[in-house]
């Protein structure tokens, strides 16, 4: 009994281990393909753009809301993509993350995004179908008094694609 016993084992071994080979051999392949697109985009027809607050900012009455303007913003691609981000790149304030430092102590130019500030140098994403709608507000430090006289900032609006 035992010698057909050890047969049987042995049969039963070999026929687990011819299934387990076929498992292993089973395979198909996977083509992975796609297209590569160059995607061009042309913010604002490459000019610069201005924003002007006028010659009436009254000292006073900066507080985050008063003269408040539309900033000039269009993008057109040569192929469509989506989605694209938005970074503003330049000197940021110390009291504001999302202002421009100005030319004056104490003066910013907060960038927001539909409403909403637009913190520099931090990537947001958008559809290019439904660009955002950018505003520029003047912002004042709490700590500094401001002087009277011309102001100027710059930034600079990089879209990319993720």
């Amino acid at each position: 009994m035992r010698v057909y016993f050890g047969c049987l084992w042995l049969i039963f071994s070999l026929i687990n281990i011819g299934c387990a080979h076929a498992e292993i051999t089973n395979s198909s392949l996977l083509y992975l393909h796609g297209r590569f697109i160059v995607a061009e985009c042309t913010v604002n027809s490459d000019q610069k753009q201005q924003v002007n607050f006028g010659d009436t900012v009254g000292i006073n009455r900066i507080d985050g809301n008063n003269y408040e303007q539309s900033v000039p913003f269009t993008i057109d691609c040569s192929n469509f993509v989506a989605p694209l981000t938005l970074t503003l790149s330049g000197t940021q304030t110390d009291f504001d993350e999302a202002a421009v430092a100005t030319t004056t102590d104490g003066l910013g130019i907060e960038l927001r995004m539909d409403g909403e500030p637009l913190p520099l140098f931090k990537p947001v994403e958008f559809r290019y179908k439904h660009p955002p709608q950018l505003t520029a507000v003047p912002v004042a430090a709490s700590s500094k008094t401001l002087s009277e006289g011309p102001f100027s900032g710059t930034v600079k609006l990089i879209v990319e694609v993720p």
